[in-house]
């Protein structure tokens, strides 16, 4: 029996409510909020494996139309994204930074806590005992009731055990938490002095959007901050420091290691590399899927907006420029390589 998620008034960006998967079970609860799941409408193969995904662990929620970056006008483009990000951004980045600010406002609105999927999220068997153990935790005069956005699911520096696991893209991006244990989510068989192997923490730099419940408090405030798209949402949401970012240890939620919409074309890093190498177990993202994150959009709308640089692209540029200058014995070249990659992060963090 289960009744994590209550029905507000559906905004009118939602889908029609055909689209709405009923839960089986139900049972009264203080708690009341609402599961949206971004989806862009011509993505319909999505739209239907995520609604498979969440019917199967008896969840209810509502599909909300994600914006489409690629048919925004100009002055769209000019009132939603700063110009430094309607240069270097794909179409796809900063239509996935309006579509989770266009969540944020309704939970605004709404006055409710609001749980927030993308089409792409893959659910533990679990998800529900946790989450609703979770946000217990949240309620007023609880240890975590100072919490503005929960990860249920995540990607960098978010595991609790090995803090020191993408230290370094955490100082590259800025935005680092101090690592710290909130409360414990089920120790209901433990003594006080045990420790529950299911916790709420403070991870020191997250990142990653598929999976997360906001706060109403935690809305305002990124929507204060995040007034138009910079960068990935995730990186500039979750670097935002007057948030109050917790996670649920283990987390709950991960992402599938599919084709990304925000991307300009193919993913090469992804047909390389095999689906079934793990950069980080714990989060659950491949090799391919972390190398396939699109850095920057370097040629703008040139060229049809098809140039940008993904993680992977810049690695192999970098280590290639190292080997070059090694085998030529140019200091030259060695510096180049390096103010290569010094460049492309500057731009990155005036950005974010």
């Amino acid at each position: 029996f289960f009744s994590f998620f209550h029905f507000l008034e559906e905004p009118k960006c939602l889908l029609p409510r055909r689209e709405t998967i009923s839960p089986l079970h139900r049972m009264c609860s203080s708690l009341h909020a609402k599961a949206l799941v971004i989806n862009l409408l011509r993505d319909v193969g999505r739209r239907e494996s995520v609604k498979k995904e969440l019917s199967s662990k008896i969840i209810e929620f509502s599909f909300f139309e994600a914006v489409d970056g690629r048919k925004l006008s100009q002055v769209e483009l000019e009132e939603n994204a700063t110009p430094l990000a309607r240069w270097f951004l794909t179409p796809g980045m900063i239509g996935c930074f309006l579509s989770h600010r266009r969540c944020w406002e309704q939970c605004v609105l709404s006055g409710k806590p609001v749980i927030i999927f993308e089409d792409d999220v893959v659910l533990a068997d679990n998800f529900q005992e946790k989450v609703t153990n979770a946000m217990e935790q949240c309620k007023d005069g609880k240890p975590a009731d100072q919490c503005d956005i929960l990860l249920l699911g995540a990607f960098g520096c978010v595991n609790p055990l090995k803090p020191w696991n993408y230290m370094i893209a955490s100082y590259l991006m800025g935005g680092r938490r101090t690592p710290c244990h909130i409360a414990d989510i089920d120790n209901t068989n433990k003594s006080m002095t045990e420790k529950s192997s299911s916790f709420i923490h403070v991870p020191p730099r997250p990142l990653g959007m598929h999976a997360y419940i906001v706060m109403p408090k935690g809305a305002e405030k990124l929507l204060k901050s995040c007034p138009r798209a910079s960068y990935h949402v995730d990186v500039v949401a979750w670097g935002r420091q007057d948030l109050n970012v917790y996670a649920v240890h283990p987390l709950v939620a991960t992402q599938l290691n599919g084709d990304s919409t925000v991307s300009t074309s193919w993913n090469l890093w992804k047909q390389i590399l095999s689906a079934n190498w793990f950069c980080d177990t714990y989060t659950g993202i491949h090799f391919g899927q972390y190398l396939s994150n699109v850095v920057l959009r370097p040629g703008g709308p040139l060229f049809g907006g098809r140039i940008s640089f993904t993680l992977g692209d810049l690695v192999a540029i970098f280590l290639s420029g190292l080997t070059i200058a090694y085998v030529m014995g140019s200091e030259t070249l060695l510096y180049a390589a390096f103010a290569f990659v010094a460049v492309n992060n500057v731009i990155v963090r005036i950005m974010i």
